[in-house]
């Protein structure tokens, strides 16, 4: 169970608009700021996010592959 502190930041994931460079920055910038988070989330609670139908399911396994890519997140940090 996570504790409560009123002073944390929540934060989400940023899409992109294509004619935006900057927010293409912007949706890197956020990803870098999630990355530990989406490891451990993929860590600890892989069956519920792989739960779902066909479709999701397959879109689920597509992310978490990205996800546990350590050249993803060293390619998005450069």
């Amino acid at each position: 169970m996570l504790a409560t502190n009123p002073l944390a930041k929540v934060l989400s994931v940023i899409r992109a608009v294509i004619t935006r460079w900057t927010a293409y920055y912007m949706a890197y910038h956020r990803l870098l700021e999630l990355m530990l988070v989406l490891q451990m989330l993929v860590k600890t609670h892989r069956e519920r996010v792989l739960a779902g139908n066909t479709a999701t399911h397959r879109k689920a396994k597509e992310m978490i592959k990205v996800i546990e890519n350590p050249v993803f997140w060293h390619s998005l940090q450069r």
